[in-house]
Protein backbone atom coordinates (compact mmCIF):
# COMPACT_ATOMS: atom_id res chain seq x y z
CA UNK A 1 0.00 0.00 0.00
CA UNK A 2 2.67 2.03 0.48
CA UNK A 3 4.71 1.86 -2.58
CA UNK A 4 1.48 2.26 -4.43
CA UNK A 5 0.46 5.31 -2.79
CA UNK A 6 4.40 6.78 -3.34
CA UNK A 7 4.11 5.56 -7.56
CA UNK A 8 0.25 7.26 -7.49
CA UNK A 9 1.94 10.43 -5.87
CA UNK A 10 4.94 10.41 -7.58
CA UNK A 11 2.92 10.32 -11.03
CA UNK A 12 -0.73 11.20 -10.80
CA UNK A 13 -0.74 13.54 -13.57
CA UNK A 14 1.40 11.04 -15.83
CA UNK A 15 -2.24 8.60 -16.36
CA UNK A 16 -2.69 5.23 -15.39
CA UNK A 17 -0.13 3.32 -16.99
CA UNK A 18 2.87 5.46 -15.56
CA UNK A 19 1.45 5.03 -11.99
CA UNK A 20 0.84 1.36 -13.20
CA UNK A 21 4.36 0.81 -14.53
CA UNK A 22 6.09 2.83 -11.47
CA UNK A 23 4.17 0.72 -9.23
CA UNK A 24 5.70 -2.64 -10.12
CA UNK A 25 9.00 -1.46 -10.62
CA UNK A 26 8.71 -0.24 -6.77
CA UNK A 27 7.22 -3.85 -5.99
CA UNK A 28 10.28 -5.28 -7.82
CA UNK A 29 12.66 -3.12 -5.82
CA UNK A 30 11.27 -3.95 -2.52
CA UNK A 31 11.42 -7.66 -3.28
CA UNK A 32 15.10 -7.73 -4.03
CA UNK A 33 15.91 -5.88 -1.07
CA UNK A 34 13.72 -8.01 1.03
CA UNK A 35 15.14 -11.16 -0.24
CA UNK A 36 18.26 -12.08 2.35
CA UNK A 37 19.87 -14.80 1.30
CA UNK A 38 18.44 -18.15 -0.40
CA UNK A 39 14.80 -16.99 0.41
CA UNK A 40 14.26 -20.20 2.34
CA UNK A 41 13.12 -18.71 5.91
CA UNK A 42 9.56 -18.79 7.68
CA UNK A 43 8.76 -15.81 4.90
CA UNK A 44 9.57 -17.66 1.75
CA UNK A 45 5.69 -18.68 0.26
CA UNK A 46 4.69 -15.01 0.77
CA UNK A 47 6.31 -14.09 -2.42
CA UNK A 48 3.44 -16.27 -4.50
CA UNK A 49 0.98 -14.40 -2.66
CA UNK A 50 2.27 -11.01 -2.89
CA UNK A 51 2.72 -11.69 -6.64
CA UNK A 52 -1.04 -12.82 -6.97
CA UNK A 53 -2.08 -9.45 -5.07
CA UNK A 54 -0.13 -6.93 -7.28
CA UNK A 55 -1.38 -9.07 -10.49
CA UNK A 56 -5.28 -8.66 -8.77
CA UNK A 57 -4.07 -4.78 -8.34
CA UNK A 58 -3.21 -4.40 -11.63
CA UNK A 59 -5.88 -5.97 -12.82
CA UNK A 60 -8.64 -3.93 -10.36
CA UNK A 61 -6.29 -0.74 -11.57
CA UNK A 62 -6.93 -1.43 -15.36
CA UNK A 63 -10.48 -2.54 -14.84
CA UNK A 64 -11.36 0.88 -13.56
CA UNK A 65 -9.05 2.93 -16.21
CA UNK A 66 -11.28 1.62 -18.83
CA UNK A 67 -14.59 2.17 -17.70
CA UNK A 68 -13.42 5.62 -16.59
CA UNK A 69 -12.41 6.03 -20.26
CA UNK A 70 -15.56 4.40 -21.75
CA UNK A 71 -17.52 6.34 -19.78
CA UNK A 72 -15.54 10.13 -20.41
CA UNK A 73 -16.03 8.78 -24.35
CA UNK A 74 -19.71 8.21 -23.91
CA UNK A 75 -20.02 11.46 -22.20
CA UNK A 76 -18.00 13.36 -25.15
CA UNK A 77 -20.05 11.16 -27.82
CA UNK A 78 -23.36 12.21 -26.38
CA UNK A 79 -22.24 16.13 -26.18
CA UNK A 80 -21.33 15.56 -29.74
CA UNK A 81 -24.56 14.22 -30.83
CA UNK A 82 -26.42 16.79 -28.92
CA UNK A 83 -24.48 19.58 -30.81
CA UNK A 84 -25.04 17.96 -34.67
CA UNK A 85 -28.38 17.54 -33.59
CA UNK A 86 -29.07 20.76 -32.67
CA UNK A 87 -27.01 21.78 -36.09
CA UNK A 88 -29.39 19.81 -38.33
CA UNK A 89 -32.36 20.28 -36.69
CA UNK A 90 -31.52 24.26 -37.52
CA UNK A 91 -30.98 23.40 -40.74
CA UNK A 92 -33.99 21.12 -41.19
CA UNK A 93 -36.58 23.87 -39.78
CA UNK A 94 -34.43 26.55 -42.32
CA UNK A 95 -34.87 24.74 -45.53
CA UNK A 96 -38.63 24.50 -44.14
CA UNK A 97 -39.48 28.33 -43.65
CA UNK A 98 -37.76 29.02 -47.18
CA UNK A 99 -39.89 26.27 -48.80
CA UNK A 100 -43.05 27.35 -47.05
CA UNK A 101 -42.30 30.95 -48.08
CA UNK A 102 -42.89 30.55 -51.54
CA UNK A 103 -45.37 28.23 -52.07
CA UNK A 104 -47.55 30.90 -52.23
CA UNK A 105 -45.95 32.43 -54.93
CA UNK A 106 -45.28 29.27 -57.63
CA UNK A 107 -49.19 28.54 -57.12
CA UNK A 108 -49.72 32.26 -58.61
CA UNK A 109 -51.20 32.55 -61.72
CA UNK A 110 -48.25 33.52 -64.45
CA UNK A 111 -45.77 31.48 -62.38
CA UNK A 112 -42.92 30.14 -64.27
CA UNK A 113 -43.54 26.76 -64.81
CA UNK A 114 -40.73 25.00 -63.66
CA UNK A 115 -40.65 26.30 -60.50
CA UNK A 116 -43.56 24.39 -59.44
CA UNK A 117 -41.38 21.46 -60.30
CA UNK A 118 -38.42 22.93 -58.63
CA UNK A 119 -40.29 23.53 -55.44
CA UNK A 120 -41.33 19.94 -55.37
CA UNK A 121 -37.43 18.82 -55.95
CA UNK A 122 -36.83 20.97 -52.75
CA UNK A 123 -39.87 19.45 -50.71
CA UNK A 124 -38.67 15.37 -51.53
CA UNK A 125 -35.23 16.76 -50.31
CA UNK A 126 -36.89 18.32 -47.01
CA UNK A 127 -38.17 15.05 -46.39
CA UNK A 128 -35.54 13.18 -46.78
CA UNK A 129 -33.51 14.97 -44.65
CA UNK A 130 -36.76 14.99 -42.11
CA UNK A 131 -36.69 11.17 -41.96
CA UNK A 132 -33.28 10.56 -41.66
CA UNK A 133 -32.77 13.40 -39.10
CA UNK A 134 -35.48 10.95 -37.38
CA UNK A 135 -32.97 8.08 -37.91
CA UNK A 136 -29.82 9.36 -36.73
CA UNK A 137 -27.72 7.60 -34.48
CA UNK A 138 -24.06 8.13 -34.40
CA UNK A 139 -22.38 11.17 -35.57
CA UNK A 140 -21.98 9.81 -39.59
CA UNK A 141 -25.96 9.56 -39.60
CA UNK A 142 -26.11 13.49 -39.90
CA UNK A 143 -23.90 13.47 -43.18
CA UNK A 144 -26.92 12.54 -45.24
CA UNK A 145 -29.06 15.09 -43.31
CA UNK A 146 -26.54 17.73 -44.70
CA UNK A 147 -26.78 16.64 -48.40
CA UNK A 148 -30.42 16.15 -48.29
CA UNK A 149 -30.57 19.98 -46.95
CA UNK A 150 -27.56 21.86 -49.16
CA UNK A 151 -29.70 19.88 -52.12
CA UNK A 152 -33.21 21.12 -51.14
CA UNK A 153 -31.55 24.39 -50.97
CA UNK A 154 -30.04 24.54 -54.53
CA UNK A 155 -33.73 23.78 -55.48
CA UNK A 156 -34.92 26.83 -53.71
CA UNK A 157 -32.20 29.15 -55.28
CA UNK A 158 -33.56 27.73 -58.48
CA UNK A 159 -37.38 28.39 -57.16
CA UNK A 160 -36.40 31.89 -56.58
CA UNK A 161 -34.50 32.92 -59.43
CA UNK A 162 -37.73 31.17 -61.83
CA UNK A 163 -39.90 33.23 -59.90
CA UNK A 164 -37.58 36.16 -60.36
CA UNK A 165 -37.49 35.88 -64.14
CA UNK A 166 -33.87 34.37 -64.22
CA UNK A 167 -32.04 31.55 -64.81
CA UNK A 168 -31.62 28.85 -62.31
CA UNK A 169 -28.27 29.19 -60.73
CA UNK A 170 -25.27 27.10 -61.92
CA UNK A 171 -25.15 23.34 -59.90
CA UNK A 172 -21.68 22.97 -58.08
Amino acid sequence: GRLAAKALEDHRGEGAAAVLTDLVHRVAQARKGDSGGDGGGPGAGSGGSSALALLGLLAIGGGAFAFVRSRRRRRELATQMEELRRVARDDLVSLGDEVRAVDLDVEMPGAAPGAREDLGKALACYEEAERRFATARTPDDFGPVTSACEEGRYWMAAVRAQLAGSAPPERR
